[in-house]
């Protein structure tokens, strides 16, 4: 029992006195295992390793009461400044069971006498908490002998190509240490950058690209690697160009020539812009819809190569009107409709009066007066017709007389 008592005080004088008693219950734990590294996932806890040699590591923690395990390991072998390049590890805490994946590759000039040494150290969060820990020394012995570094290249396409078509290069090099050396070369000239990649989208027929590789690794004795040579076979591209005998038309005559200026090419695919395709050298086209397309020219080389030119031309639409002064409504099949004709006509209303001014017809675009008043044969003689547009920019009104004959 723990008694707190607290005094309140006003110029020296105690006011106030507070007194509060705390009872503390301790329990005695239930017992508790460390967490122990299981013995099926190291078999020891020294090894000797060679400079070049990779040493990894799959450490796995077990706790028997299936309490959360938490790893930390600390060794001046995982801090590059001591150590480079250094030691990796990483961790993966749980429950009951915990992980860590341990790996070193010692380069040339790391050998030495006294092991490199880490300490891995698991706890649990049982009551009370537990942890093992447990070190491992690592001995580096000097490489045996001198590595020879090499390289190789590869080019993708790795086909024949064709001109200005990009051509990526790709080095594939062994023991070229940490910190390599890349020098690329095209027909004898430096290029590129200090990269295992090189690209260039301008190469000719017959050039060469080869690269020289300075290892930076400590056991080199000759650090100098010598690539095989990459020799280009590159066909040569056609050149797609054509004029137009216009840029622009209108509906009422839609046709465009196109004039075929290519060079270096066997055979080609124009495309209208409109689904219409052929492969004609010369080629013209007759539009039958307004509106805007692109037209392109795609030239083909007997190889393969392409190259496409490409050109926006406009078929501009145009409203006509044709509004007949006669129509035959005898059944012969020629004229016997009073028709409001065009091209890209808008909405109209139509109405048709007799002499004393009745309304014998009312339509739009979408019928024509057959010349009938009632269901019955109107009159032969003339009748006055009214066509109005009321459609935004052509809002307009036409008057006339169109004869009926019999």
């Amino acid at each position: 029992m723990v008694a707190v008592e607290i005094k309140e005080y006003r110029n020296g004088i105690v006011i106030s006195t507070v007194r509060r008693d705390i009872q503390l219950i301790v329990l005695a734990c239930p017992p508790n295992q460390v967490p122990v590294l299981s013995a099926s996932s190291v078999t020891s806890y020294n090894f000797t390793i060679t400079e070049e040699d990779t040493l990894c590591l799959n450490l796995v923690f077990t706790d028997a009461d299936a309490d959360s395990i938490s790893l930390n390991a600390i060794g001046s072998m995982f801090n590059s400044l001591s150590v480079n390049p250094p030691a990796t590890l990483i961790s993966n805490n749980g429950d009951s069971i915990a992980s860590a994946d341990f790996c070193w590759k010692p380069i040339c000039g790391q050998a030495r006498t006294a092991p490199y040494q880490f300490t891995i150290s698991a706890f649990d969060d049982g009551c009370p908490p537990k942890f093992s820990e447990y070190i491992f020394s690592i001995k580096v012995d000097s490489f045996p002998g001198n590595l020879i570094p090499s390289v190789t290249i590869e080019q993708d396409p790795d086909s024949i190509i064709c001109s200005g078509t990009e051509v990526k290069f790709t080095a594939y090099p062994v023991n070229e240490g940490l910190n390599p050396l890349y020098n690329w070369y095209l027909n004898g000239a430096k290029v590129g950058s200090n990269k295992k990649d090189y690209s260039n989208a301008a190469l000719a027929n017959a050039d060469v690209v080869n690269l020289i590789l300075t290892s930076s690794s400590k056991c080199a004795a000759n650090p100098i690697a010598y690539s095989n040579d990459i020799t280009m076979s590159v066909y040569q591209s056609p050149y797609a160009n054509f004029s137009v005998s216009s840029l622009e038309q209108s509906i009422l005559t839609p046709h465009f020539n196109f004039t075929n200026l290519s060079a270096n090419a066997s055979h080609f695919t124009w495309n209208y812009g409109d689904g219409i395709t052929d492969t004609l050298f010369q080629s013209g086209h007759t539009y039958t819809q307004p509106g805007v397309n692109e037209v392109s020219l795609i030239a083909i080389s007997l190889e393969g190569c392409t190259d496409t030119s490409v050109t926006i031309i406009e078929v501009t639409d145009v409203i006509t009107l044709y509004i007949p002064n006669s129509f035959t409504p005898n059944n012969d099949g020629m004229n016997d409709r009073f028709t409001v004709s065009g091209n890209s006509l808008p909405v109209y209303d139509l109405k048709i009066f007799n002499r004393w001014g009745q309304i014998v017809f009312r339509g739009n675009n979408e019928n024509s007066w057959d010349g009938k008043f009632n269901n019955k044969k109107a009159t032969t003689g003339e009748y006055v017709y009214v066509v109005k547009f009321s459609q935004p920019g052509f809002n307009k009104t036409y008057k006339g007389t169109v004869a009926l004959i019999r």
